[in-house]
């Protein structure tokens, strides 16, 4: 139930942040819509976690923001195309959707490894066995014959 609740109230923050951007601004720039549907849609999630103690979701590796990214993205084309209404229950369900299916089927986005583990994850010819034996390369200041 946490997880349709979280998902609904992100869906609806999105949309409802588009449309208060829209009408403060005569003519909003669609940075401008996305970036406050975005910040609203995910400031409530973030205060949420922080007063209770855990680390926000958008923190870690769950899909959060992309989902509120989507949905601000297909709010702003369904509502130039068929209306606020279709727009907004569009942009709502498509956040909800993302968001209760990427939970479901673990989908996450890619992360950046500490360099601790990558350092165990990258190729290394001195550690290989089979590139031991292979002298060094020469040095790249040659002297050119002729000059």
């Amino acid at each position: 139930i946490l997880l349709w609740a979280d998902s609904l109230g992100l869906g609806v923050f999105t949309v409802t942040g588009i449309e208060v951007a829209c009408s403060a601004v005569e003519e909003p720039s669609l940075f401008l819509l996305v970036f406050v549907a975005v910040i609203t849609g995910v400031g409530g999630g973030v205060l949420r976690d922080l007063m209770a103690r855990n680390m926000p979701f958008i923190l870690r590796k769950h899909i959060y923001a992309s989902a509120s990214l989507a949905g601000a993205f297909l709010y702003i084309g369904i509502n130039s195309l068929f209306g606020a209404l279709s727009a907004t229950l569009t942009g709502i369900t498509a956040v909800v959707l993302i968001r209760v299916l990427s939970a479901h089927y673990r989908w996450n986005l890619p992360r950046v490894l500490p360099q601790e583990e990558k350092k165990a994850d990258t190729y290394s010819p001195e550690t290989d066995p089979a590139v031991s034996d292979v002298p060094p390369v020469l040095s790249k200041h040659r002297v050119l014959s002729g000059r």
